[in-house]
């Protein structure tokens, strides 16, 4: 166990430095009048917690997410607000609301596709009951089988959970962390 200075912040978003053990994963907030619960900044599960930079995202006053590419990275939409996720609570919860949005979006696309897809079905069962009479015997057999097929309307569902690769690997296959800008690389 190691007693060395760790980054902590609380939920008004204070970052501070404390001397603390490495088992310590909360204490309070010493700013003044703040004296509310700061928690270890990049806290994960043990010795599989990346320690890198924080993960960057610009979010519209409508809910649309711009992700950054690199927390350094200087492009800023108009109008969107930077944010950043620097302990495993705030992940959990951007991965939740983010994953809810998703799905929700998905379903509603998926609902379109089911409509577009119906109207342009009706078109196709039209055009082929209007040539059954000019082809053969096997030929209006299978313009039959293609109606039938037709009403069954299928879109598959997609997975719409959202995952921050440096939050969700492990020490097995995520790469270590590189710092070009300081000449910095830690050895895994």
């Amino acid at each position: 166990m190691t007693f060395k200075e760790r980054l902590f912040i609380c939920k008004a978003g204070h970052p501070s430095k404390y001397w603390a053990w490495d088992n310590e994963q909360s204490i309070i907030c010493r700013r003044q009048r703040c004296r509310l619960k700061a928690h270890r900044a990049l806290v994960g599960h043990g010795r599989n917690a990346q320690n890198a930079q924080p993960f960057v995202y610009y979010q519209s006053p409508t809910g649309e997410i711009f992700v950054a590419a690199t927390a350094a990275d200087t492009r800023h939409p108009k109008g969107y607000v930077r944010k950043e996720i620097r302990t495993m609570h705030e992940y959990s919860k951007f991965r939740r609301e983010h994953s809810e949005r998703n799905s929700r979006e998905a379903e509603i696309t998926r609902e379109l596709d089911k409509q577009q897809r119906a109207e342009a079905n009706e078109v196709g069962r039209d055009a082929l009951r209007s040539m059954i009479p000019h082809l053969s015997r096997e030929g209006q057999d299978l313009a039959r089988a293609a109606i039938e097929e037709s009403y069954r309307d299928s879109v598959d569902r997609v997975n719409t959970d959202c995952y921050i690769s440096g939050f969700e690997d492990d020490r097995g296959n995520r790469n270590p962390y590189e710092d070009e800008q300081h000449n910095y690389r830690r050895a895994d």
